[in-house]
């Protein structure tokens, strides 16, 4: 695989989205601003705590992005892809500080969570309010959009239940972990393919860039789940799955290949104190089974999935763009594993 001229043709792509991006980031920053409550209203704290986590710097907007290049290859509506933009973050966002309550996360996007600096009551309220936020932002267009999107909000949601249940367990299996992650990330990744289609207009479109989308938020995750174990500047490992018993793809298939693999995590997610000496160990037993590689490979395929499922429209310049995005996901893990 040419990485260095990859990653080349991902920037471009991801270039040529930059003037809609810069538009989405200022409408977002307006309506936060405007429609949500000033800081110093009594309830104050749901919009600081929405513009706290949604203007984040380290926020991707991966998802705007996934609707602008699907968009674009539809011909639809500038304006109209905006507002389904600021509706994919936004779902995302409340997402986001719904996951943070239900994980007692106190750190997202280089900032504190909104529930460590304001309290799980009001960052679950926040959320609420997020959500409703990106809802009303659907307001008219047509009503499938609207549908689509709180069916992939219900989808998020059994996702999320099913990942909590998952925790701290060797018997999750792969069928399990894809459940959860063509729920909790392939449902809006579907969503940002299937409402730019509906916008156009174009029912075909609209359930081929749908399927893309789910695969590919199947790709996402499992690159997320790789990255727990590439290694930082620092040389110290990230490891957050096997700390906190998360369920990853990697996991999974190491325990399946190796037995004392399964037995080194049981042991070590039985015990409320973790030491890090035993996650570190639990690591090494991973990385001594040929997990990472079969994951890098599925990586690869899921992402040619993803492609394969556009159809007529992988070979058509914009449809062309979203490959490349797409593949530049697969690359960017790969070319960082090896630095």
């Amino acid at each position: 695989m040419n990485h260095t001229t990859n990653q080349a043709t991902n920037q471009a792509a991801l270039s040529a989205a930059d003037p809609f991006i810069e538009r989405v980031e200022q409408q977002l920053v307006e309506l936060l601003d405007n429609d949500l409550p000033p800081s110093d209203a009594p309830d104050g704290e749901l919009g600081a705590g929405a513009r706290h986590l949604a203007l984040a710097p380290g926020a991707k907007r991966a998802r705007p992005r996934l609707v602008w290049l699907f968009g674009e290859a539809v011909g639809a509506d500038a304006a109209g892809l905006c507002d389904l933009a600021i509706a994919a973050e936004l779902i995302h966002t409340a997402s986001l500080l719904h996951d943070d309550v239900v994980d007692n996360s106190g750190f997202r996007r280089g900032r504190t969570t909104a529930n460590a600096r304001w309290g799980n009551t009001a960052a679950i309220l926040t959320g609420d309010l997020v959500l409703s936020t990106a809802i009303r932002q659907l307001a008219g267009h047509p009503p499938a959009i609207t549908v689509a999107a709180v069916q992939a909000v219900a989808d998020m949601s059994r996702a999320a239940l099913i990942e909590v249940r998952a925790r701290d367990r060797v018997d999750v299996d792969e069928a399990t972990w894809l459940q959860i992650a063509r729920g909790k990330t392939g449902a809006l990744f579907g969503w940002c393919g299937r409402s730019a289609g509906l916008l156009a207009g174009d029912e075909d479109a609209a359930g081929r860039f749908e399927d893309c989308g789910r695969r590919f938020g199947v790709a996402f995750q499992l690159a997320d789940d790789l990255k727990d174990f590439v290694r930082s500047g620092t040389g110290k490992p990230c490891l957050a799955d096997i700390r906190t018993g998360g369920p990853s793809r990697v996991l999974i298939v190491a325990a399946e290949a190796d037995p004392s693999v399964a037995a080194a995590l049981a042991s070590l997610w039985s015990q409320s104190d973790r030491s890090e000496a035993d996650v570190d160990a639990c690591a090494r037993a991973v990385q001594n089974t040929d997990a990472i590689e079969r994951c890098e490979a599925m990586l690869v395929d899921e992402v040619s999935a993803a492609i394969d499922a556009l159809g007529p429209w992988r070979d058509r310049p914009a449809g062309a763009r979203l490959a490349r995005w797409a593949r530049g996901l697969a690359d960017k893990y790969l070319q960082g594993a090896t630095t």
